[in-house]
């Protein structure tokens, strides 16, 4: 939820329409950059409010993925999604994942059954869960030979501190990690069938 924060007891006067205007300004930058934008929100549907990964492509045109799995208490306030999401970029298939999606097996079965190259997720977690969910998506690497990332929020949201250290996993291998406290972007591109990892610094 990057753009409202983690705040489900707001979540429905906060909530998304598809159509929203909140979304323009990120819409124009997608077009303008000619590249995917994924961001966090609750988005309203059909079934009701949703975690959701609004997903903006290069020519503006919005859809979005709804976590399938959500933690204790969240379905108080959310409805749970039933389909997952592959967006196709540079002929690179990527999976998409929030948060408690990735401690479920079968999530990352479901788009290993797909031949998703990269199965990315945006990510709340704090200092003490980290280290026990990072085994869980480094083994998601290697058993599944796809590439892995987390996208890990590193400030205090709602009532939750996050410990940052967004990462990328190919294999076995952690190819790249930030620290707690730093803005950065993480990239990865494949070269000769070899992903080489980057930290971009970014103010914000």
């Amino acid at each position: 939820l990057s753009l409202t924060g983690y705040e489900p007891e707001l979540a429905e006067p906060l909530a998304f329409s598809p159509d929203d205007p909140r979304l323009l300004p990120l819409i124009k930058a997608a077009q303008e950059y000619h590249v995917y934008a994924v961001v966090g929100a609750p988005i309203q549907t059909d079934a009701g409010i949703a975690i959701a990964s609004v997903i903006i492509s290069p020519t503006g045109n919005v859809s979005h993925y709804a976590k399938m799995h959500l933690h204790a208490g969240e379905e108080q306030f959310f409805v749970a999604g039933n389909t997952t999401k592959v967006i196709e970029v540079n002929q690179h298939k990527v999976a998409l994942a929030i948060c408690a999606d990735v401690n479920n097996a079968e999530h990352v079965a479901q788009y290993a059954e797909q031949g998703v190259d990269a199965y990315v997720a945006g990510v709340l977690i704090s200092a003490s869960g980290y280290v026990a969910n990072t085994e869980v998506l480094a083994g998601y690497a290697e058993n599944h030979n796809m590439l892995v990332a987390i996208a890990n929020h590193n400030r205090s949201t709602g009532s939750w501190l996050a410990t940052g250290k967004s990462a990328i996993w190919h294999d076995e291998d952690q190819l790249i990690v930030a620290d707690a406290t730093e803005d950065v972007l993480l990239t990865a591109e494949k070269h000769d069938g070899k992903w080489l990892t980057s930290v971009v610094k970014v103010h914000v």
